[in-house]
Formats: C-alpha cells, sequence, structure tokens
C-alpha cells in the first residue's frame, strides 16, 4: 500500500512540473525521448527540472562510514541558472529538503548543493551533489 506521504511527492512534483513548464525552452518541450525519466537515477527522490538532460557517466557515488556521497550531473541546455535555482527552490522543499541559501538544502542529516561549471566536453552543466551532514 502506498503512504499518502508517498503520494504527495508525486503530487508534488506533477504540480511543480505544471507550474514550472512554462520555463522549458521549446527545443525541450517537445521531446518525446521514451527514456526522459522524472527523477536523476543516482539520486532517487531528486526529480530533473524539464529541460535538463542528465549526465549518466558523468554522476558518481560512494559509500563512507558517515553515510553516501553522491553527484549527479545534467546538462543545462538552453536553460539559464535562475531557471535551475528558481525550480529547485519551489520543489525541493516538496521533497521536505529545507532551504539554507540558494544553492543549498538540508534534510533529516543530508546537505544537498547545487553547482553550476562549464564543462569542456558539455558546455554548462549543473551538479546536485547529497552527502551527509558533518
Amino acid at each position: 500500500m502506498i503512504t499518502f506521504r508517498r503520494w504527495s511527492k508525486y503530487i508534488a512534483l506533477l504540480l511543480a512540473i505544471i507550474e514550472f513548464g512554462n520555463i522549458v525552452p521549446p527545443s525541450h518541450a517537445n521531446n518525446n525521448n521514451k527514456d526522459t525519466k522524472i527523477f536523476f537515477s543516482s539520486l532517487q527522490d531528486i526529480p530533473i527540472m524539464p529541460g535538463l538532460i542528465e549526465l549518466k557517466e558523468q554522476s558518481f557515488s560512494f559509500d563512507k562510514p558517515e553515510g553516501g556521497i553522491i553527484e549527479a550531473t545534467a546538462l543545462m541546455g538552453d536553460l539559464q541558472k535562475s531557471q535551475i535555482l528558481y525550480f529547485y527552490q519551489a520543489t525541493l522543499p516538496q521533497f521536505g529538503w529545507n532551504k539554507v541559501s540558494n544553492t543549498e538544502f538540508f534534510r533529516n542529516g543530508e546537505y544537498l548543493k547545487i553547482s553550476f561549471n562549464h564543462d569542456s566536453t558539455y558546455n554548462n552543466v549543473v551538479k546536485i551533489m547529497i552527502r551527509p551532514t558533518r
């Protein structure tokens, strides 16, 4: 039986996609890719913003005694940093994350950081890293 909390995550994600759907560039809005996922493959409860393209080969994870460290990377495409931050600032609290700053969140002993990099291979990428708090 699926609990209300689990359903509320899916409802929150659906509402976020509907609400923020207008910030997805037209070039990505009609993407009929059957492999499109709602969540990052390595961060199973962190949604992928519509328009971001996950770079699975750039993601990593490892365990340590204090907890695991996981990082997911996505190609920004035509999206701007401000659009991405706006989406995650509105969406992550619905998944239990508390905002610490524009790019940092905290949840149950975990720390999430959003960063932006220019990669020589992929151009602009966004990275989402989760690690245990110290």
